[in-house]
């Protein structure tokens, strides 16, 4: 294959990042943001593939990764926001993920396998929570009256919300199989 997996990573990124910015111009727009959430984790998943396949699985890479998989999230957070989420909700949300993925990370550079560490608060629930929360807002948006816009940012609060809510869990739930497992 002639693709690289750092391609796929830019492709993943870019696709996060446009996320707000099309959500912000309203209508079947914000329905669209969900194509570009899945898009993000197709790359993902095309892109871990594509390492395997090809051998390519590089320490540079794996931080880029990460890097750009923390970038798209925080641009789907910052997509609710623009729907009209509260902002605390959305902070809360991003650092539960972020310090998730933080003690992952450390507790895996510790000698802990991945395996013993699947919580609620994954990234496959944060791509769901977002897909499900822009397809529904979107509808909400397109199918409307003058009221949808109120219950568009009625989803983008209840999706917030559930992302800080599974990521509190998750968070929990892997602080107790790490102090459990590490000595």
């Amino acid at each position: 294959m002639r693709i690289r997996p750092g391609t796929l990573t830019a492709i993943g990124v870019t696709a996060g990042i446009v996320t707000p910015l099309i959500t912000r111009r309203g209508g079947v727009f914000v329905a669209v943001a969900a194509v570009l959430v899945l898009t993000t984790a197709g790359t993902d998943v095309a892109r871990s593939a594509l390492t395997v396949h090809t051998g390519r699985r590089g320490a540079r890479g794996q931080v880029f990764d990460a890097l750009g998989a923390r970038i798209a999230e925080g641009a789907w957070l910052w997509a609710f926001y623009v729907l009209g989420a509260m902002g605390g909700v959305v902070v809360l949300a991003g650092a539960l993920s972020w310090m998730h993925e933080y003690v992952r990370a450390k507790a895996v550079g510790e000698g802990m396998t991945e395996p013993g560490m699947q919580t609620l608060g994954e990234r496959n629930m944060r791509v769901l929570i977002a897909v499900i929360g822009f397809v529904v807002a979107g509808a909400a948006v397109v199918l409307g009256d003058g009221m949808s816009a109120g219950f568009a940012t009625g989803i983008a609060s209840l999706a917030a919300t559930a992302w800080a809510l599974l990521g509190a869990l998750g968070f929990v739930q892997l602080l107790i199989v790490v102090g459990s497992t590490l000595r």
